[in-house]
């Protein structure tokens, strides 16, 4: 398959930290002109072809299928790979291959039998609270590729937070790392109690796609 051995060596490459908890870090994950291609087709998506798009998560209200009436509230759009673009069912396949699973499984020494596959995610609106991912039950891993056409916006990136009590009261968080939202970034992180992570809050970002490739994988049985 064409692009595999590229992403593979990129996979098997990566150095797992465990500071401020078990993740990774690739930069160019994908190779160039894939990514172009990828970004190019990204920005001819809008925010309300149905067509395309195949759920919406409305903040604090839940995930929908998206119609008329509601997608002017979508604070997340998640676009069908089959449906946008020839290179959006390119990119799916090419990370859906089970050798790309088990590098990334391989990285932290998970051998549970899992399920998942990419989604390409568009957010409009975050206002999340540190959290670690872990009420998504059954979760493995949580892997993402950032897919903006420029560097411009880097602040919007992931940040890698360490838990402790401010004054032995309230729970504070500390930022021990940051993932700027940069193209063709790839990160992952392994779900645990420590694994606190947020996105400083976006309201409204209409100017600027802030597109990624986002695969979770999930345990067959839990």
């Amino acid at each position: 398959m064409k692009h595999l051995e590229y992403i593979l060596s990129k996979i098997n490459k990566a150095m797992v930290s465990k500071t401020p908890f078990d993740h990774f870090i690739i930069h160019d994950f994908l190779p160039e002109d894939l990514y172009k291609r990828l970004v190019q087709a990204n920005d001819k998506l809008t925010n309300d072809n149905l067509k395309v798009i195949q759920k919406i998560e409305i903040h604090n209200d839940g995930e929908f299928k998206p119609t008329l009436e509601n997608i002017h509230k979508a604070g997340t759009i998640t676009y069908n790979m089959y449906k946008a673009d020839s290179v959006h069912e390119e990119v799916d396949i090419l990370l859906s291959n089970v050798q790309v699973k088990e590098a990334i499984f391989n990285r932290f020494g998970i051998t549970d039998e899992a399920k998942g596959g990419s989604e390409l995610v568009r957010e409009i609106n975050i206002d999340l609270l540190p959290h670690t991912d872990m009420n998504h039950k059954g979760l493995l891993l949580n892997f993402q590729v950032y897919c903006p056409i420029d560097d411009s916006h880097s602040n919007l990136g992931v940040k890698l937070l360490k838990k402790f009590k401010a004054f032995n009261v309230m729970d504070g968080y500390m930022t021990l790392k940051s993932i700027p939202y940069i193209p063709n970034i790839a990160w992952c992180i392994k779900p645990s109690e420590n694994s606190w992570h947020k996105v400083d809050p976006i309201k409204d970002l209409t100017d600027f796609n802030r597109d990624s490739l986002m695969m979770r994988y999930y345990k067959l049985t839990i």
